[in-house]
């Protein structure tokens, strides 16, 4: 507040993001302060304004990708069969904060494919001290912050010991998803189109990309949401989203598939990217390789 009256503005109308607070709390504190403004909901130019980046703005998010990757690359060799999800939890925020990181938020997803039965997959997944097994499948989907205010939002998976031949022929199912679905983030291309050929792609390797029960499906009905700020923003690129893709808008493509078999536990692959449209197309800012990665052991 003492910034607005040295401006001149202690009884301006100030206006912020009312109506969207999804990953911030600075609405609540304007409101809080700013007790002789009158504070109204500017949430639509803030938000047209975020979706697009300077240049600036990519830099500082192609630098923290960067960083990200390094994190899970560092963590990755330092976990282990043996350990337990706590732990491999708290090595990969290690390795957040050795690359600079102020926040860190990370959902370790625990995809045990050696496991029979949907109740016994179900009671270990959520056990923090079950330790990691051959065969298990494991996914990050974590979130860091730090440099000069933006984030990244990025996915990877390893297995423990050498990969099965299903886990890379899954893979290899996700890694065609995912490199189609930067394809169809285009400039001047509309969202909602892009997300047909999102759900092709699905398709092209024999999913169901909309059938959330059985087989595929595509993540939250959107394949790819905006990342700055915060690390989830708009846009969403969903089948109802008109906007188009403008050059400047930097996106985290999303997979986020599951599937669920009839029997035994879910086969589930997680890997995220994080790109930026540009004049002619995308640049892909996040730099880890396409293998599939595995741990020891022990």
């Amino acid at each position: 507040m003492d910034i607005l009256k040295d401006l001149g503005l202690g009884h301006a109308v100030v206006g912020a993001e009312l109506s969207y607070d999804y990953m911030t709390n600075i609405p609540y504190e304007v409101r809080e302060l700013a007790h002789d403004a009158k504070v109204v909901d500017a949430n639509d130019i803030l938000l047209t304004l975020r979706m697009i980046k300077t240049r600036n703005e990519v830099e500082a998010l192609r630098e923290v990708a960067l960083r990200h990757t390094t994190a899970l690359q560092n963590m990755a060799g330092r976990v282990h069969g043996g350990m337990t999800v706590k732990e491999v939890g708290l090595i990969l925020a290690e390795s957040h904060r050795e690359q600079g990181a102020s926040t860190v938020g990370t959902r370790i997803e625990l995809n045990i494919w050696n496991v029979d039965g949907q109740g016994e997959w179900l009671k270990e997944k959520s056990d923090p001290n079950r330790k990691l097994r051959k065969g298990d499948y494991v996914s990050f989907d974590s979130s860091m912050a730090g440099l000069k205010g933006y984030g990244a939002d990025f996915g990877a998976t390893f297995v423990v010991g050498a990969p099965l031949k299903e886990h890379l022929d899954w893979w290899e199912k996700q890694i065609y998803i995912v490199r189609k679905w930067m394809e169809a983030s285009q400039p001047h291309v509309k969202m909602c189109d892009a997300h047909k050929a999102a759900c092709q792609a699905v398709r092209d390797v024999g999913l169901d990309p909309m059938d959330y029960s059985g087989c595929f499906a595509v993540h939250r009905a959107h394949f790819a949401h905006g990342t700055g700020i915060d690390t989830v923003e708009q846009p969403y690129a969903s089948r109802h989203e008109q906007r188009e893709f403008e050059p400047g808008m930097t996106l985290c493509i999303e997979p986020g598939l599951e599937g669920r078999e009839a029997e035994g536990a879910p086969k589930t692959m997680h890997r995220e990217e994080i790109i930026v449209i540009t004049e002619d197309g995308y640049e892909r800012l996040t730099t880890m390789d396409w293998d599939l990665h595995s741990v020891p052991e022990q």
